[in-house]
């Protein structure tokens, strides 16, 4: 997991070198950083801001990757362990390997505002630097528990399209079932992308239903919460837990 801090500790050097050639106008222009005006780890903390995401993602993917790896490698599963202790030990481990990397990620951030705010001289600066940190505590909560039911959600259906995909080639009469797995598992993750947004709107359609049967409430205070938000991720991703385990269990099981 280190490497992926590295490379954003070099993204970082790379954007500042590019940045003093041209004072930071082209990053500014395409709303990278805020603006050049203050100390110089004013630029540091948004360009960390910035990269923690890309890396984040760059991340997940090499997780999900390494997973699917293991989940269809027939020596792990040699391991004397049942095939959905195994799966469930490796969708935990990336997880925990996520909340690593983010941790450290949101110390440094936390360090270098810090520090950027105590350098800083101007007003407009500091309310800027400041706003990426201006959340209630019960919001912080429920967008970290988003966080984590997003990131869980992603490797669940990575995983599902990639066992859904397996059983499908295999069961086909075709030599390259390689090709066609992938194939497989691109249409899946279109029509997944599509069900899920469908999903999202029908979920928001029915809040909205309750909300407004209230009474005493209208329309124009309807809020669609990152509680409810996180209950529609919760649901998703109990079931795609349960056909991955149902597909784990019945098709990837030791062959003697």
């Amino acid at each position: 997991m280190y490497y992926a801090l590295i490379i954003q500790l070099f993204a970082i050097i790379f954007f500042l070198i590019v940045g003093q050639f041209d004072n930071f106008s082209f990053m500014i222009d395409n709303h990278w950083i805020v603006t050049d005006k203050g100390p110089f780890s004013n630029i540091i903390f948004q360009l960390f801001f910035m990269t923690s995401a890309i890396i984040d993602m760059f991340f997940c993917g090499v997780l999900c990757w390494q997973n699917q790896r293991i989940n269809l490698s027939q020596t792990w599963h040699l391991v004397p362990v049942s095939s959905s202790k195994l799966y469930l030990g490796n969708l935990i481990s990336s997880l925990l390997e996520c909340a690593y990397i983010f941790i450290v990620q949101m110390a440094s951030i936390f360090l270098i505002g810090w520090i950027a705010v105590k350098t800083m001289t101007d007003t407009i600066e500091i309310s800027i630097v400041k706003g990426y940190f201006s959340f209630n505590f019960s919001t912080i909560i429920q967008s970290l528990l988003m966080l984590v039911l997003l990131v869980l959600g992603i490797f669940l259906f990575v995983d599902f399209c990639n066992f859904f995909g397996s059983v499908i080639a295999e069961t086909l009469p075709v030599k390259n079932t390689k090709i066609l797995r992938w194939i497989i598992m691109l249409v899946l993750a279109i029509i997944g992308i599509y069900l899920f947004y469908q999903a999202n709107i029908n979920f928001e359609k029915y809040y909205y239903k309750l909300v407004i049967a209230k009474p005493n409430i209208g329309p124009n205070f309807i809020t669609y919460t990152i509680g409810e938000s996180n209950l529609e991720i919760f649901i998703e991703d109990i079931i795609l837990a349960i056909l991955d385990w149902i597909m784990i269990n019945k098709y990837f099981e030791p062959k003697n």
